[in-house]
């Protein structure tokens, strides 16, 4: 499965207070959503419900000379509706949010993951590099400025190590090896502040090297954060799904994602389901789940059916009866997650 972007919100922006991003369009069950926050002030906002809080700087002031930042980064797996997107604080100076939405995350998506606020005054940002657990992981960084500056340009000193461009891209997906900018605005409003991130893929497990973020203006002591994301294994496919086992061998293997609907071939019966295959989280029924066959299925499985004989049920009589004991079976195996029919 490859990475793919859904889409990237507007920056929404308030003087104090709570703050509301929006939802990126197209966002669905499913999708990994990454929340990104720069303001001023060391006031620090609450995550909303079912968002995990990755890394929060939280030393900023509102000073206008070499003015400290503070940001946060969030993330949480999208469910069947939209999520609440309020971070809430008492007061504060300015804030500003963003959500970007991505597709092709794991089961447990959250990686390594560092953020940092500048010593001193610079036009160079960083934040500690990551060494990622596993292959074709998305880095995510942020950078929040201490004056209304830009962050221009994304790169990391090992992998991946081509800079991004300074124009925002919301449509292309993430690539290995090149860094990817999606939103850069900055805004003069109270202290000032920036918000600027970007993405990449690093194609092999290791080490990217300290992250950095070139910006504009005179320098400040902006912070950044960075994030792993790790990619789903699995086979996907977003329509309809059909899968051939032989009722002897069983001899399919693995995991699929699915977000259409599922049938299952054994001989000529086919069993069909809806929205999630079996399996999947019953919290998100209707969209998006995984579904694998064990190896302690493929036992019961060949246990059961290995030695069925149809001679013994001759005609209608026979296909009814074995139907009935697949039904019965599946019914054992996987309960009130399989709705099946035959056809």
């Amino acid at each position: 499965m490859a990475w793919s972007i859904v889409g990237v919100s507007a920056v929404v922006e308030v003087a104090s207070g709570d703050i509301t991003p929006t939802e990126p369009t197209g966002a669905a069950s499913g999708d990994l959503l990454v929340a990104c926050v720069a303001y001023r002030s060391n006031v620090a906002f609450a995550m909303p419900a079912g968002w995990t809080e990755i890394e929060v700087q939280n030393t900023g002031d509102t000073d206008a000379t070499d003015g400290i930042p503070s940001c946060v980064m969030a993330y949480m797996v999208r469910g069947g509706s939209a999520p609440d997107y309020t971070f809430t604080r008492t007061l504060g100076d300015v804030a500003m949010a963003s959500v970007v939405a991505y597709r092709g995350q794991s089961g447990s998506p959250l990686g390594v993951h560092s953020s940092e606020t500048a010593a001193v005054a610079t036009n160079t940002p960083t934040t500690p590099g990551l060494t990622t657990g596993a292959a074709e992981s998305l880095i995510v960084a942020m950078m929040a400025a201490g004056d209304g500056r830009l962050g221009s340009v994304f790169d990391a000193a090992t992998d991946p190590t081509t800079a991004s461009g300074s124009t925002p891209n919301t449509t292309t997906a993430p690539t290995n090896g090149t860094w990817i900018i999606r939103l850069a605005n900055f805004t003069s409003t109270g202290a000032d502040t920036g918000l600027s991130s970007a993405d990449a893929v690093r194609a092999t497990a290791g080490a990217t090297g300290t992250i950095q973020c070139t910006t504009g203006g005179n320098p400040g002591r902006h912070c950044m954060a960075a994030v792993e994301f790790r990619i789903s294994t699995a086979a996907a496919s977003d329509g309809d799904l059909a899968v051939t086992l032989d009722p002897i061998t069983l001899a399919a293997t693995g995991s699929v994602t699915m977000r259409g609907s599922l049938a299952v071939t054994i001989g000529d019966v086919v069993l069909s389901a809806t929205g999630n295959g079996p399996g999947g989280p019953p919290a998100q029924a209707g969209a998006g789940s995984s579904t694998s066959l064990t190896a302690a299925f493929k036992t019961a499985f060949k246990a059961t059916f290995a030695a069925f004989s149809l001679p013994e049920f001759p005609g209608v009589d026979g296909v009814e009866h074995l139907l009935d004991e697949l039904g019965n079976f599946l019914t054992d195996e996987f309960g009130n997650q399989l709705t099946g029919r035959v056809g």
